[in-house]
């Protein structure tokens, strides 16, 4: 019989995934609708499936082996170390996407500004070094006790998670200061835009700080914790994404079709801000 702790564990664990399956569920509709209709050429439809679906399948791949583990069923220990050695860089996958939407809201917001885009590539490039660096240094070695998978994560985390805070910092800080600069404090449509945003920075900050604290505090719950990261971020990026596509319904509804389009020809941030978060077709 597993202790009570792997049970616990492996509770919380499983938790985070069904509240996934659950959000999946009331959300499909909205999914079929607006992501399923969007062309192959569409780079928004393939990062939300990808958050979505890539996220589920994380989530029943480390039940699958936490289960096999705990119930003695035979595994491959050199499998099983791989694995838990490359559950930063599955963390880093999930968190980039939720990132490239938001670094995509900014750079619209800066009029498709060069030097903003060169920014976040550096900043996403320094985020995977980090991952990679952290992930090659603490590599596990020979012997492996496959049952640390359940109760431990590894230290690559805290390369992955120290780079992705600051760039939060910095989306946050981009959106904060354009938005009260601009004259655009009186759209309800740019407010529901920084606001989604707000609250996507403070679920993704949040759930970093957390993971990182429970590793460095050594937590038995660092497992549980990842597992609801995982789930967070891939929540967080869907409904980010599903609530840009319902933008024209708010224009219906707020009625402000001409402040959208009376920003002047020179300055495309409106204009670009809804093609690629609604129509999903990069500006040339």
């Amino acid at each position: 019989m597993p202790s009570r702790l792997i049970r616990d564990v492996e509770a919380g664990s499983g938790a985070a995934l069904f509240f996934q399956l659950w959000d999946t569920l009331i959300t499909f509709d909205d999914e079929v609708e607006f992501i399923w209709p969007k062309p192959t050429s569409s780079w928004i439809k393939w990062v939300f499936l990808f958050a979505r679906y890539f996220s589920l399948a994380t989530h029943i791949c480390s039940r699958a082996i936490e289960l096999s583990i705990t119930y003695n069923r035979p595994l491959n220990e050199n499998t099983v170390r791989i694995w838990f050695s490359l559950q930063g860089v599955v963390a880093l996958i999930v968190f980039m996407g939720a990132e490239l939407v938001m670094m995509a809201r900014v750079y619209a917001l800066y009029n498709q500004n060069k030097r903003v885009a060169f920014g976040f590539i550096i900043l996403l490039l320094f985020e995977l070094l980090g991952t990679i660096l952290g992930t090659a240094l603490n590599f596990p070695g020979r012997p492996f006790d496959t049952s640390s998978v359940i109760t431990e994560t590894p230290r690559s985390f805290m390369y992955f998670g120290i780079p992705a805070c600051v760039s939060e910092l910095i989306i946050l800080t981009l959106s904060v200061k354009k938005y009260v600069q601009g004259r655009w404090m009186k759209s309800r449509i740019i407010s529901l835009m920084i606001r989604d945003g707000t609250v996507a920075f403070g679920v993704l900050f949040f759930m970093l700080v957390l993971i990182m604290t429970y590793h460095l505090l050594k937590l038995e719950f660092s497992t549980t914790a990842y597992a609801w990261m995982i789930t967070f971020v891939s929540v967080t990026e869907c409904r980010l994404i599903l609530n840009m596509q319902q933008l024209p319904l708010l224009e219906q509804r707020y009625t402000i079709t001409p402040e959208l389009t009376s920003v002047p020809p020179t300055n495309r941030t409106m204009s670009y801000e809804m093609t690629v978060m609604i129509n999903s077709t990069p500006s040339t």
